[in-house]
């Protein structure tokens, strides 16, 4: 993904101003300006792969608590599962996104 980011810093008490658009696959634009001391902004845009920028995301997170991992999470059924719970689909169904190392162990 690249984002373009062109934000200017103005006085105190200056207009708010800030636009994002997409403008083209995995690319988009951060555009405007914001006064100095103004409260935080959010603005939102429609991402082509949001499940892939979820992970991105929670990767960025973990990595930022000192958390590594691997490519390929173990599979779920070798774990002991609670009687109650529903069955699992088989684990080629499903999409790893990560393996936790907590450092603190």
């Amino acid at each position: 993904m690249q984002v373009d980011v062109q934000v200017e810093t103005v006085a105190k008490g200056g207009r708010l101003r800030v636009a994002t658009e997409r403008v083209g696959p995995q690319r988009y634009v951060v555009r405007g300006q914001v006064a100095v001391g103004a409260r935080p902004v959010v603005r939102t845009c429609h991402i082509d792969d949001p499940i892939g920028f979820a992970r991105a995301l929670f990767i960025e997170a973990l990595r930022a608590e000192g958390v590594t991992g691997e490519k390929r999470a173990p599979c779920a059924r070798r774990r002991r599962r609670c009687p109650s719970a529903p069955p699992t689909p088989p684990c080629r169904a499903w999409r790893c996104i990560g393996r936790c190392r907590c450092p603190r162990r």
